[in-house]
């Protein structure tokens, strides 16, 4: 991931193409996202690859606060939790609903 994330800073069109590409894919994702949820506000993105690549979560950040169509936009920030985001909210709702 570090050389990509290098590669990209040194303008190199090949990274520049697979963070446009993932990023494309990801706020797609998060597109479909708001239709099935009450027009979220903040997305949490978490996990090893966005940790590791600060450029493909600067471009999901201007992506989605300047969509078309959207005015509103959609904020993105790093879940604080770190990788273990997902497994400590799912840990949370299983206990708010009574299992152990």
């Amino acid at each position: 991931m570090v050389g990509l994330q290098q590669a990209f800073v040194h303008g190199q069109p090949t990274a520049r193409q697979v963070i446009d590409h993932a990023a494309g894919a990801i706020v797609t994702a998060i597109s479909n996202l708001k239709s099935e949820i009450s027009n979220p506000v903040v997305v949490c993105l978490g996990g090893g690859v966005i940790s590791a690549l600060p450029c493909l979560f600067e471009e999901l950040s201007a992506r989605c606060s300047t969509r078309e169509g959207d005015p509103e936009g959609v904020a993105i920030r790093l879940a604080r939790l770190g990788d273990d985001a997902g497994l400590i909210g799912a840990a949370q709702l299983a206990s708010a609903q009574g299992h152990p």
